[in-house]
């Protein structure tokens, strides 16, 4: 049976699908939480339009009908008089904060039954009346208050709002009370009335429109928190008629199915007080103990609301309806959690990836500790050997010293260069890797980094050439730092230069993109690098299959050492492999600027070439 252990990719695989089903309950969970809180979201901003609409209603009446308050009757007058108490009503009006500019004009009629209708202007100020023409503006509501006159009967009383050319205007009948008479049969004298004229109140619609409209939108509309809204006020008798909108940029047909529509300007009638409708055996009169005053808000219960409106209010969500702009909401929310979701998912993909990940790092650090211990007690043991030959005697003779010498030196150099490699990780890990940059010359740090491995090549048995064109610019550099990261480089060309036993250096100027650089190529003509292992070289304590198969000495760090310190001399270092074809280094530094140029083909002696054995 195949055992599983947690270094098997296809378990982390598992485990990774696993975690991934394990958010699909949380995902149908969220869903039907979104579900929940888009209808509970409806219905909230269902009931605040609502209440808003509800609101505005009220309080456009609450500002409209004080202004009828002016139209009730008061004790008799005289044939051309104000009515008693009128003006005391409207100063009343005024003491409550009543709103003086929603009266453009106040009228008094007399007559009409005839057919004549004589029109007085009253100035409550002046207690007087001054007789005026009509009006061409008031001409249909003329008609209409003398085919009132006609039949009307006591007890009628009338606050319809007239809205006819432009003009705003309601209208009640004012009643005298004739000289009281005494049936034989009745002990209770009864009175008559006499229908007097009309009482005219013009409002003033370009205030309406303009000021008192617009400031109750604000107040309802955007300071509650209900900013998504268009409202529109249109006329009930004639529909495509406009008294006011909240945005005259919007289409015509924008309202015509709005989120919420409610009557509006509805004043409400009743029976003028102190007279009642004439019953069997009852006078018509009623004293003044039993009379109830009139209310704005009092209605017949005959009489809708929407049957008695003027105006009708529209009010619509700017995305379109109340509806689209929920459905705005709850796409706004899935998105939220399908990000959320697709974070939590990458989240655990990632954390597993990156236990992986650090599982292999802590396989590869052990590979490294142990690797590190093989290849330092090898140079350890053969210099203990060599010492203890040579302390006990062992050793006679001119030759044989010279040959362990040159043993102990050799190994002596070897765990110099381990622990130099060492060192160099630990401080470019640790951040304390310091270079101090100054102008190089770039054949110098070359030709330094060859002569220091040439002994190791000639004890490998290796010939070197090396092609370095000359006046190559100067950089900015580190030597030492820059000569160690070419010593990796050709220490690892050595190890990997196979049966070919050949490597090559190359030094010459290059322009690019960014301007002049120095480019330095070190390669070999061994086994190449596995196409598997060639995106990895430069990890940490990685080794390839092929080092791994032909035994190669090292821990996986030279590479890495190399490419850093390229990198902090702003440069990049690149491979080239081929499978069976060998392995090119390419590393690139930036000249320094005003360097000068290369010279070209006629000024540039022969190539300096040199085959080391």
């Amino acid at each position: 049976m195949r055992k599983w252990s947690l270094d098997h990719p296809r378990l982390w695989l598992v485990l990774m699908i696993a975690a991934c089903l394990s958010l699909l309950p949380l995902a149908w969970l969220q869903y039907r939480w979104i579900g929940q809180i888009t209808q509970a979201d409806r219905e909230r901003r269902q009931a605040h339009l609502e209440t808003a609409v509800s609101r505005f209603v009220r309080d456009f009446d609450g500002e409209v009908g004080p202004v009828m308050r002016l139209l009730l009757f008061g004790p008799p007058v005289g044939s051309r008089g104000i009515p008693e108490g009128m003006a005391a009503r409207y100063a009343r009006f005024l003491e409550f904060g009543g709103e003086p500019r929603l009266i453009r004009n106040l009228y008094l009629s007399q007559g009409g039954e005839d057919g004549t209708l004589e029109l007085f202007s009253v100035d409550l100020a002046a207690g007087e009346s001054v007789p005026v023409a009509w009006a061409p503006e008031l001409d249909s509501l003329r008609v209409r208050l003398v085919m009132l006159s006609r039949g009307v009967e006591p007890g009628f009383t009338s606050l319809q709002p007239v809205f006819e050319d432009h003009v705003l205007a309601v209208f009640a009948p004012r009643w005298q009370v004739a000289a009281p008479r005494v049936a034989p049969e009745v002990r209770l004298p009864q009175f008559s009335a006499v229908l007097a004229g009309w009482s005219i109140i013009e409002l003033d619609l370009e205030f309406i429109s303009k000021e008192l409209l617009p400031g109750l939108v604000e107040r309802h509309f955007l300071e509650s928190g209900e900013r998504g809204y268009q409202v529109r006020i249109v006329s009930r008798r004639e529909p495509g008629r406009t008294i006011y909108t909240s945005n005259a940029a919007l289409a015509a047909d924008f309202f015509s199915k709005p989120d919420v529509s409610a009557p509006l300007l509805s004043l409400r009638t009743d029976r003028p007080p102190g007279f009642a409708q004439r019953a069997p055996g009852r006078p018509s009169f009623v004293p003044r103990w039993q009379r109830r005053e009139w209310q704005p808000g009092d209605s017949p219960p005959d009489e809708p609301r929407e049957a008695r409106a003027t105006w009708q209010l529209l009010v619509r969500h700017r995305a379109g309806s109340l509806e689209a702009a929920v459905a705005q909401t709850r796409h706004r929310n899935l998105a939220l959690s399908c990000a959320i979701l697709l974070l939590m998912t990458s989240s655990l993909a990632g954390l597993l990836v990156w236990t992986r990940r650090a599982q292999r790092l802590a396989r590869m650090q052990m590979e490294f500790v142990a690797g590190v211990s093989h290849e330092l007690r090898t140079p350890l043991s053969v210099i203990c050997s060599a010492g203890d030959n040579l302390a006990d005697g062992l050793v006679a003779g001119g030759p044989q010293v010279r040959r362990y010498g040159s043993v102990i030196r050799g190994e002596g150099r070897r765990l110099s260069r381990m622990v130099e490699k060492l060192m160099g990780f630990a401080g470019i890990q640790s951040g304390r890797a310091s270079y101090e940059l100054q102008p190089t010359v770039m054949e110098e740090v070359v030709a330094g980094a060859i002569a220091a491995c040439e002994p190791d090549i000639r004890s490998a048995g290796c010939s070197l050439e090396s092609q370095i064109e000359p006046d190559l610019p100067n950089i900015l550099a580190d030597p030492t730092s820059l000569t160690h990261c070419l010593r990796n480089l050709i220490d690892n060309a050595l190890a990997h230069a196979g049966e070919g036993k050949w490597i090559g250096v190359r030094a010459r100027a290059a322009e690019d993109a960014g301007g002049r650089e120095v480019e330095i190529v070190i390669e070999d003509r061994g086994r190449g690098i596995d196409p598997r292992d060639l995106p990895r070289i430069f990890d940490p304590f990685y080794r390839g299959r092929r080092a791994i198969e032909d035994q190669v000495r090292g821990f996986g760090l030279g590479l890495t050492l190399a490419k850093r310190i390229v990198e902090a001399h702003s440069g990049k270092l690149t491979v080239e492999s081929a499978p069976g074809e060998g392995t090119s280094f390419f590393v690139r530094i930036p000249a320094m600027p005003g360097s000068p140029a290369p010279s070209t083909e006629e000024d540039r002696e022969p190539a300096d070439s040199a085959d080391r054995g």
